[in-house]
């Protein structure tokens, strides 16, 4: 992996973090190596994603570029460094190279002492080349700045793409969505007026009528509704509006991030930088492996012609000028390097503010959609507010059934207590003579305190039974089943309510407490698919036969115990006579 400072163009390669999290490798060498703070950084990954703390080492792959975040702000003034032809670093680059590069050792090993002019001419081209190498080691460390620096373009622009990508989606989706609902608000706007027609076409229960209030349609605030739609109709215009508008931004916010896109794709083709580094090398090379081999060349041999050695110091003279003229020039480029350096760091620097700008019209154009969303769907629904006066008929129908079964119920209820107050009185009866029939034959041969309580009678019971359904009106099966007729389709079953009831039958001192509480029954209302009237009416019959054969099958079953439990009195009276008879013989 390879953290780079994408502004400064500068890298630095590592190894062996795979233990570590690459975000906290990123953030302490920013801290040691650039001197930056840790919590200022904005990082990418050579694809575009963002570096986050859950980001693991084998999920990174390539470099890695970091931004600071206060360069991004426009009124900061972003300077950058100078380039300092004095730098150690540049020693990697060849800078500090002393030898001759042609034929690799020094010229005072190789020259006849005789020739001290070819010897200063040679010594001189060098020193002039060893002057301007740093400055040519420099440019070719420029070149790679450069290069790192349209990497980290890359990855601002991949991550620009991808957010710009999510955003469209997101629009489309929102759009799909809020046209979808738009149509179903549309059809349940439409149905409203048909559904409160058919609403006064249900005529209300004789005991539900009252002065003004004959059908179904009479009992709807209809005014309420009136306002409920109206102002759902303002708010679907006024959504539509603002879903329009925010297209027209997302259509200018593509356009933006097109032209944004494009300036910096021209930055990572600018090539300025890499043109005047290639000049200053190129100066550089010819003066090193072009002049200074020549005036090698022109070091005459021992033995020489005088006319010779003058023509060869002559034009070893015009070759040390070009040198001279060559290490001069790439000396003379530094300042246009530098110039050239400082247009490319504030382009960069220009680009990576317009792409954060475009970032936060992204993010904006993104919580906005966030919040359409949520409207559509308190929109939707609304919608499905308004589908409730068409299942409104059925909801009556079912609420008859239900208020006729519930005073059926309680009907049955009342009519079992005083069943059962009848059988406890006729035991509390019997128990008493069997009692009173025991004391006059044996108590007298007893003492008065053997057996304590032995003279009491058992008391009679009393029911309380609480007060339930006498609010509801006078509605019977009979009348229901004539109704039933009137109302429309609904679009859902009928719930089954649930009956609770408890009874206690308190005593004085010495009388048998009872208490029956019958368990609460609840029915889960099935969803199921609308179905028609003559359906759900078939359904009701049947449940209302199957719960009269049951009261049927109750009823038979107390009646044998009844039966059973005079059985069991009289042979008990049966035994108790001879057992008297015994006694007083």
């Amino acid at each position: 992996m390879r953290v780079c400072h994408g502004l400064a163009g500068e890298a630095v390669d590592v190894e062996d973090a795979e233990y570590r999290k690459p975000l906290d490798l990123v953030r302490q060498l920013a801290r040691e190596r650039w001197h930056l703070l840790s919590e200022d950084l904005i990082v990418l990954t050579c694809g575009g994603g963002t570096l986050s703390d859950h980001s693991r080492s084998e999920d990174v792959s390539g470099d890695v570029f970091f931004f600071l975040q206060k360069c991004l702000e426009s009124e900061v003034d972003v300077v950058p460094a100078r380039l300092d032809p004095a730098d150690p670093t540049l020693a990697a680059f060849g800078g500090g190279e002393e030898l001759d590069e042609v034929v690799g050792q020094r010229c005072v090993d190789v020259i006849d002492p005789a020739f001290e002019a070819f010897r200063g001419n040679i010594a001189e081209a060098r020193a002039r080349i060893a002057e301007s190498r740093p400055v040519a080691a420099l440019a070719l460390r420029c070149e790679e700045r450069v290069a790192v620096q349209r990497l980290a373009a890359r990855a601002v622009l991949d991550n620009l793409t991808s957010h710009r990508s999510a955003c469209s989606r997101s629009m489309s989706l929102l759009a799909q969505k809020s046209s979808r609902v738009q149509t179903k608000l549309s059809d349940s706007l439409d149905k409203v007026e048909v559904s409160m027609k058919a609403l006064e076409s249900v005529g209300l229960h004789a005991a539900l009528q009252t002065q003004g209030r004959t059908t179904l349609a009479d009992v709807m605030p209809r005014e309420r509704i009136r306002r409920f739609t109206e102002a759902l109709e303002a708010e679907r215009a006024q959504l539509i509006q603002r879903l329009e508008k925010l297209q027209r931004q997302d259509g200018q916010l593509q356009a933006l991030c097109d032209q944004v896109a494009e300036r910096v794709e021209q930055l990572i083709l600018e090539d300025s930088v890499g043109v005047e580094a290639k000049a200053i090398l190129e100066e550089q090379g010819r003066a090193q492996r072009e002049f200074l081999p020549e005036l090698r060349a022109l070091v005459p041999s021992a033995g020489a012609a005088p006319s010779t050695v003058l023509e060869d110091e002559k034009r070893s003279a015009l070759v040390l000028d070009s040198v001279k003229t060559a290490c001069a020039n790439v000396r003379s480029s530094l300042d246009q390097l530098q110039s050239c350096w400082d247009r490319q760091h504030q382009t960069f620097v220009q680009r990576l503010r317009e792409v954060a700008y475009v970032q936060s019209k992204v993010r904006y154009v993104e919580r906005q959609a966030a919040l359409l969303e949520e409207e559509v769907n308190a929109q939707s629904n609304n919608s499905q507010q308004l589908n409730r006066l068409q299942k409104m008929p059925r909801a009556y129908n079912s609420t008859l059934r239900e208020v006729a079964l519930r005073r059926q119920f309680r009907a049955r209820y009342l009519a079992q207590c005083e069943k059962a107050l009848t059988t406890l009185s006729r035991m509390v009866e019997v128990e008493n003579s069997r009692r009173r029939a025991f004391l006059q034959r044996y108590s007298c041969y007893l003492p008065t305190d053997f057996v304590q309580g032995l003279g009491t009678l058992a008391p009679l019971a009393t029911l309380e039974v609480p007060d339930f359904d006498s609010q509801l009106p006078e509605i019977d099966v009979a009348s229901v089943e004539g109704q039933s007729g009137q109302a429309l389709e609904a679009s859902g079953p009928p719930a089954a309510a649930s009956a609770s009831s408890s009874l206690s039958v308190n005593a004085s001192s010495g009388a048998v407490g009872t208490t029956s509480e019958p368990p609460a029954e609840s029915k889960a209302v099935a969803k199921d698919p609308p179905e028609t009237e003559e359906a759900a009416s078939t359904k009701e019959d049947d449940a209302a036969a199957s719960s009269q054969s049951r009261i049927a099958e109750l009823e038979a079953c107390n009646k044998a115990l009844q039966e059973q439990l005079a059985s069991l009195q009289q042979e008990q009276a049966t035994r108790a006579a001879p057992e008297a008879e015994n006694f007083q013989t």
